[in-house]
Order: structure tokens, then C-alpha cells, then sequence
């Protein structure tokens, strides 16, 4: 497993993992030049049927997140330049590949939105 900080993309690696679904880590440090234009790195590659391919961006957040007032934690907080970026890699990986965002939660309190036995609890 590759050593990440961001404990978000450390879970759904380790969640790939448990499962044995192939996988490519994605160096993150810079992002990728297309033409003139800069894409944002992908998070993950990854292959769970053979010759097809997931292009995958982790996005992570608390749940729940702010006061009890706000019920901001369903919200998408994808950038355009992430969709954008998504949307390009995809293009140049073909028609058998597929961006997606992965929305993975920190569960945060005893609230979640899943009984015990349905959430992934990494290590």
C-alpha cells in the first residue's frame, strides 16, 4: 500500500485491498500537462473487470459535518476543475474506461447514515 496522507484515499485503498481488486495508486505530486492545459491527477486506476477501467478522484468529508443546522454533508463539493480533469482523462483512456468520484466519509459521533454492519471501517 502506498504511503498516503490523506486518510480518505488510505481507506478506499485499503478497502480495494480487502476486496483483491486491482489497482494503481496515482503519484499525486504534479499534475499532468495535455497540451496547454494542466489536468488534475487522478487518485486511483483501478480494474475491476479485465479490460475495463475506473478512473477514480477521492473526494473525503465528516459525517456530520457542521452544526446541527447544516446539512451540508450530502452536498457535492467537486470542483469544475475536478470535473473537468475527470472528464479529460476519461476522454484520453477510452471508451472503456469510466471517471468516477468516490465520496467517502469520516463518520463522526455516533450518527451515520448506514446501520454498523453496512459501513467499511478501515484498520
Amino acid at each position: 500500500m502506498a504511503k498516503r496522507s490523506n486518510h480518505y484515499e488510505a481507506a478506499f485503498e485499503e478497502y480495494l485491498r480487502q476486496r483483491q481488486i486491482p489497482y494503481v495508486a496515482v503519484d499525486e505530486k504534479k499534475r499532468a500537462l495535455l497540451g496547454n492545459a494542466s489536468l488534475k491527477s487522478l487518485d486511483f486506476i483501478v480494474s475491476p473487470v479485465l479490460g475495463s477501467s475506473w478512473l477514480v478522484d477521492v473526494k473525503g468529508r465528516r459525517f456530520p459535518a457542521g452544526g446541527s443546522q447544516q446539512k451540508q454533508y450530502w452536498k457535492n463539493w467537486s470542483t469544475r476543475d475536478d470535473v473537468r480533469s475527470l472528464t479529460a482523462w476519461q476522454s484520453l483512456f477510452g471508451s472503456s474506461s469510466r471517471g468516477l468520484f468516490v465520496f467517502a466519509y469520516e463518520i463522526a459521533g455516533d450518527r451515520a447514515p448506514l446501520p454498523a454492519d453496512r459501513l467499511f471501517c478501515p484498520r
